[in-house]
């Protein structure tokens, strides 16, 4: 092999060294990216579910004072004798 061609060769090889090199470190980061973006997400989807007997009980007074045509009022946990709107209080509990 002359020096040209070793040379070549020489370049040729850590070219595609740094290449592969390159791709793994952006593949890493990429994959932390995501990771972190799944924790969020798990993390949205835990307070959703946290909250969700007070959606659902949002809607369902929501849509009863509808078919009533009329505000459901129910008593406050934190005041027993004072009466607040059903929709107001669970929409403040989500």
């Amino acid at each position: 092999m002359t020096l040209v061609r070793q040379v070549k060769y020489y370049i040729l090889v850590v070219t595609t060294a740094c290449i592969v090199s390159a791709y793994f470190t952006l593949s890493y980061f990429m994959v932390t990216s995501i990771f972190e973006d799944s924790q969020k997400s798990l993390t949205i989807l835990d307070t959703v579910s946290d909250r969700g007997p007070y959606l659902d009980s949002l809607i369902t007074y929501y849509l009863q004072s509808l078919d009533r045509e009329s505000e459901i009022e129910v008593y406050s946990l934190s005041e027993p004798e004072t009466k607040v709107n059903a929709i107001d209080y669970y929409y403040d509990k989500t």
